[in-house]
């Protein structure tokens, strides 16, 4: 499998504010069809890695399970709505793991 050349991204607590993954101009972002049932975030995050080649980071305070399905739709949605769920938000960081 060839490995996406896609900005990291990193799920943290949320705190004062909201900081949402964008990807950059002209970047294509991955496109995402998948379910979760009952899924823990650390699950959840290696089976975007592998539909995608995206690369994650999850802070050790983000935990709990949950349930979703997505068609077709961009991964910085995707991301952005389960780390709503989780009362977590979604930080880019390029190059850093």
């Amino acid at each position: 499998m060839a490995r996406i050349q896609w900005p990291v991204l990193a799920l943290t607590l949320l705190t004062a504010g909201s900081l949402l993954a964008q990807a950059p101009p002209g970047a294509e972002v991955p496109r995402v069809t998948i379910d979760f049932d009952q899924v823990e975030v650390r699950e959840a995050m290696a089976q975007l890695a592998e539909q995608t080649g995206a690369e994650f980071l999850v802070t050790p305070e983000v935990r709990g399970t949950f349930s979703a399905r997505f068609r077709d739709e961009p991964l910085d949605k995707v991301l952005r709505l389960l780390a709503l769920t989780l009362g977590a938000e979604v930080r880019l960081v390029e190059g850093v793991f």
